[in-house]
């Protein structure tokens, strides 16, 4: 499986320390997912569309998952793009969320 994220980043975030490291994944998860829901209800607002993709691109970062924050940039430069642009980004963003989350589990359940 390709690492959807950094894990020495996450390691220098949480000072190495599993119980924090586990629990800053498991609420990337929470939010990352939820934000996607934020995406997908945004599909004819462009602002909110900008904003929740702003929201997504920072959660990952936050965490080292640059492919997902990656994905979420290029969406958030697509608030003005049409809805089968956007539709396409979510595809993409749904596609990486579901392996980076593959990834987190399995760490997690280490």
């Amino acid at each position: 499986m390709t690492a959807q994220f950094d894990v020495n980043f996450l390691d220098a975030y949480t000072g190495g320390d599993r119980e924090t490291r586990d629990q800053v994944l498991k609420l990337f998860l929470v939010q990352s997912h939820m934000l996607l829901g934020r995406l997908e209800s945004a599909l004819a607002d462009p602002k909110e569309w900008g904003e929740a993709a702003h929201s997504l691109k920072g959660c990952a970062r936050s965490v080292g998952a640059n492919t997902v924050a990656d994905l979420a940039s290029r969406a958030e430069s697509q608030s003005e793009a049409s809805e089968a642009a956007r539709r396409t980004a979510i595809s993409e963003l749904v596609a990486a969320l579901a392996s980076t989350s593959a990834q987190v589990e399995s760490l997690v359940h280490r």
